[in-house]
């Protein structure tokens, strides 16, 4: 098979796949070539070179490979459809949560749930009201924590010092060795 038919053939299942039934173009070649994008003689020469690709049924051209695929495609979303379906009836089957926790009738459930609503929202603004009234830290304790952090950050005060260009370096070119030998182990 040539580029130039290779190409056609491309175009060809693409035009098959978009056709209302798919894997098929319609008869008379003319059409299908228009359809297609291609030049009659080109079609043609191609659809009696390759006899198998598309075959005549009827009044459309068939591609089998591609019809076949197309009905897999089908049949995969039909069960797909039909497992959905399944699942979703078992899952309404089941007894709401409110109905098997109590036997209670749909207004007393109703009345408690108001009640427990309730009790929660007092609660909730009770907190609010703790939170107003705890005072927050003094002047002093934000000043020594932030002098806490400032000795942790300072390379100074904790022993480690500053680090020469040539120490930085020769560290730098330490850790590229080592990346180099570890890209080495596991390459082989």
């Amino acid at each position: 098979m040539t580029r130039e038919m290779k190409g056609d053939y491309i175009d060809t299942l693409a035009a098959g796949w978009d056709q209302e039934e798919p894997g098929t173009l319609p008869l008379p070649i003319e059409q299908a070539a228009k359809i297609c994008g291609i030049s009659v003689r080109s079609f043609r020469k191609f659809v009696e070179t390759f006899p198998k690709l598309w075959q005549i049924d009827g009044n459309r051209l068939v591609n089998p490979k591609l019809r076949a695929q197309w009905e897999g495609l089908q049949q995969l979303k039909q069960k797909q459809s039909d497992a959905a379906r399944k699942t979703n009836e078992e899952y309404w089957k089941r007894p709401s949560v409110s109905d098997s926790v109590s036997g209670r009738s749909a207004s007393a459930s109703a009345s408690a749930s108001a009640k427990e609503g309730c009790s929660l929202m007092q609660f909730s603004q009770d907190q609010e009201n703790t939170k107003l009234q705890e005072p927050g830290p003094t002047r002093s304790q934000v000043e020594k924590a932030i002098g806490k952090t400032a000795k942790q950050l300072d390379p100074a005060s904790n022993g480690v010092g500053k680090k020469t260009a040539k120490e930085l370096d020769e560290r730098r070119r330490f850790l590229l060795d080592q990346a180099e030998e570890i890209k080495r182990k596991h390459a082989n």
